[in-house]
């Protein structure tokens, strides 16, 4: 049964019901990898787990998972195949969050608990190459990487030689910052070093795990090729905002798009807010080079099969994108969001309106208020983010006396696609108070 429109859609819930509960799991499972540690280093190891522990309990404070359990109950028949195909596997401990980044990622944190970003769901095509990623994921906990980067981490810094070095660098008379960052440069490209291996690692063992599922082991190599993104930013569907913010009676103006001349920052550098992750491009081994790997060891030259669309999950992973965004007034990526789910047809009508008039409300409020600037990301003239810099320019350009008529022609020329009369006047009669002096037909 599919979803209904997004208009109806049940509210997210940012913190779990089993608070405690999940309070427990990671009292447990802290406790389990601070007792079984075997390395030399354990007081700092303690702190270490306990203070990760901390972190994620305030993550979860934070607002920044999903507790959506549509989306949980539609994962655990892949995870099951999983478990099942790999006795080997014991998933006791293991607990999988949805983080609300869109991103297109996945993490393990090295103690059972897992991170799948929202933004991932938008990526995957099937169930089999959802399953990959797991794969891959869980062959990371199995082979102790996390413990291995702390360990690492723990022998540069924390041993006698990495101390002796410190101190060196502290008693040099001259040249004193320049020997610091050579420090921590070797440091940090011997962790990119073991990270690109471990990756590889993990690419290998989860390959492994994923072939004795019923997947097609083809699907692994067509979710690694589209987290290929190199440099490139993620959010870059194009939106016409132009065009889908154009009414009869009150047009769209073309100076609400203008760019400012930054002739003065001509340089070839950019950055990407919503990029793939930049430190797992850093510390990754090249994608090409992963994919030349599975190719060897699926021994096909072919990236195909197709599986069960993930559509029940890819719904609702596009509805916590719109949802989240506005209710964290982020309302730059929620607009974007609206209008590239609607312009590939993967939003209906109902929604795309209806969410479209209370974020133009919300811009409106955030503008008055002078709020705006805290949750919407400046322009930059290094970034390419391209469709984002659209938006941005929009809301830093559009004056509170043209967003009022903007939205309230907006209301008025689209009220047929609104869910209800009730859902219409919640905007409508927003904008009408801020209109006396205009009479509608």
């Amino acid at each position: 049964m599919p979803f209904q429109g997004m208009a109806q859609e049940i509210p997210i819930k940012y913190t779990p019901d089993d608070q405690e509960a999940l309070q427990q799991y990671l009292t447990k499972i802290t406790n389990q990898k601070i007792a079984t540690y075997q390395g030399s280093y354990r007081k700092q190891a303690e702190e270490h787990w306990k203070k990760r522990t901390e972190h994620f309990l305030d993550k979860i404070t934070d607002s920044v998972f999903l507790f959506d359990q549509e989306i949980t109950t539609e994962l655990q028949p892949i995870l099951d195949e999983i478990y099942t195909s790999n006795t080997e596997i014991d998933p006791s401990n293991f607990r999988f969050f949805i983080n609300q980044s869109p991103v297109p990622n996945a993490a393990c944190y090295g103690n059972g608990v897992f991170d799948i970003n929202n933004g991932l769901f938008s990526l995957t095509e099937t169930d089999a190459e959802l399953a990959f990623i797991l794969c891959h994921e869980i062959a990371h906990y199995q082979l102790n990487h996390v413990e291995l980067a702390v360990e690492q981490y723990f022998d540069a810094l924390e041993s006698k030689e990495g101390k002796a070095k410190i101190k060196a660098i502290y008693r040099e008379r001259y040249g004193r910052t320049t020997k610091a960052l050579e420090f921590f440069k070797d440091f940090e490209y011997a962790q990119y070093e073991t990270s690109r291996k471990a990756e590889s690692e993990a690419d290998s063992l989860g390959l492994l795990y994923f072939k004795k599922t019923k997947y097609d082991g083809n699907a692994s190599m067509k979710i690694l090729a589209k987290l290929d993104f190199e440099d490139k930013a993620i959010l870059d569907a194009p939106i016409a905002i132009e065009k889908h913010l154009n009414t009869k009676n009150y047009p769209f103006k073309s100076g609400w798009l203008k760019k400012e001349d930054n002739t003065l920052f001509d340089l070839d550098e950019v950055s990407n807010d919503y990029a793939f992750d930049k430190d797992s491009l850093k510390t990754h081994p090249d994608i090409p080079k992963r994919l030349e790997i599975l190719k060897a060891s699926l021994n096909t030259s072919e990236i195909s099969g197709e599986a069960k669309l993930l559509s029940r999950v890819k719904l609702r992973s596009q509805q916590n994108s719109i949802t989240a965004a506005m209710d964290n007034n982020k309302l730059d990526v929620a607009l974007y969001f609206l209008l590239s789910f609607y312009n590939s047809e993967k939003l209906d009508a109902e929604t795309y309106y209806f969410k479209t008039a209370l974020l133009l409300r919300k811009l409106y409020e955030s503008k008055k208020d002078h709020t705006l600037g805290k949750h919407v990301a400046p322009i930059s003239p290094f970034s390419d983010e391209e469709q984002l810099n659209a938006i941005r320019r929009f809301y830093e350009n559009i004056e509170l006396k043209h967003l009022r008529k903007l939205g309230y022609w907006f209301c008025i020329e689209n009220k047929e696609h609104f869910p209800s009369e009730e859902e219409y006047n919640t905007v409508f009669n927003f904008f009408k108070s801020l209109n006396p002096n205009i009479q509608s037909n």
